[in-house]
């Protein structure tokens, strides 16, 4: 977590809450003078794949905002949001297990693993 945390500041994120060591709540209400926010996101999230697999545990994904990805999508397709640096490795589809899946697990500075869909 640490080492995402820093790659967030490496970014230019100003504030930056670790929620596994702090209130999340009692943190925004710091941030902003008491007065809170309308929404928040929690975007670091880990889990661990091989521990899921393994207990047939299936997620399901609730997105509220999906409208917002095909303006994301655009800013990076302008180039005006640089995700580059998110990318830690680039990888075959082939190679997902090795290279995806047990390289994340055994590694958690692994911030985005790119897949290319089109090689074999």
């Amino acid at each position: 977590a640490e080492r995402r945390l820093e790659k967030a500041r490496e970014l230019g994120a100003t504030l930056i809450i670790n929620g596994k060591e702090e209130n999340i709540s009692q943190q925004i209400k710091t941030f902003t003078g008491g007065l809170g926010v309308d929404v928040y996101l929690d975007t670091a999230v880990t889990l661990d794949a091989v521990d899921l697999v393994h207990r047939e545990i299936a997620i399901k994904e609730i997105v509220c905002y999906r409208h917002i990805f095909p303006e994301v999508i655009k800013l990076i397709e302008s180039k005006q949001m640089d995700v580059e640096q998110l990318i830690t490795r680039k990888i075959k589809l082939d190679d997902i297990v090795k290279d995806g899946f047990e390289a994340s697990a055994s590694d958690p500075s692994k911030i985005k693993i790119l897949i290319d869909l089109g090689s074999n």
